[in-house]
């Protein structure tokens, strides 16, 4: 329907308001790409929840941490979804988090420090998150 009327208006020479209607909806569209990531200070702050015991984690997989070395283990909270990957030194990194609203946080090991949320985590919180995996 839009797209029809874009188009008379351009048959018609309306020039202007095309190139305005073009880059109001370029622009509509770069806003919508940018609000669908999650950004890692966001997720942080998930797990910065989940280990002061604002949020309550709960698995959504058959994994235990204990024997998720080298693996991933998925959990949740209050509707979001988190994927955490244990490594056999005792670090772990967060994989992957989704928001309720579909907003996804993704690692990625090319980015430079500070895109992982657990590294924003102060120790006490990094501990704590931890002790509370090895729990779920």
């Amino acid at each position: 329907m839009m797209l029809s009327m874009v188009l008379r208006l351009i048959q018609r020479g309306c020039r202007p308001f095309c190139i305005a209607y073009k880059a109001a909806l370029h622009f509509d569209q770069a806003l919508q790409v940018s609000a669908a990531a999650l950004s890692a200070r966001e997720t942080c702050q998930l797990l910065r929840d989940v280990a002061l015991g604002i949020r309550t984690l709960h698995r959504l997989d058959e994994t235990d941490w204990a024997d998720a070395y080298g693996t991933a283990m998925t959990v949740g909270a209050d509707g979001w979804i988190i994927t955490f990957h244990n490594h056999e030194n005792g670090r772990f990194h967060c994989e992957r988090c989704e928001s309720p609203d579909g907003r996804t946080y993704l690692f990625d090991s090319s980015h430079h420090y500070g895109t992982d949320p657990i590294e924003l985590l102060s120790t006490w919180e990094h501990t704590r998150l931890a002790e509370i995996l090895a729990t779920v």
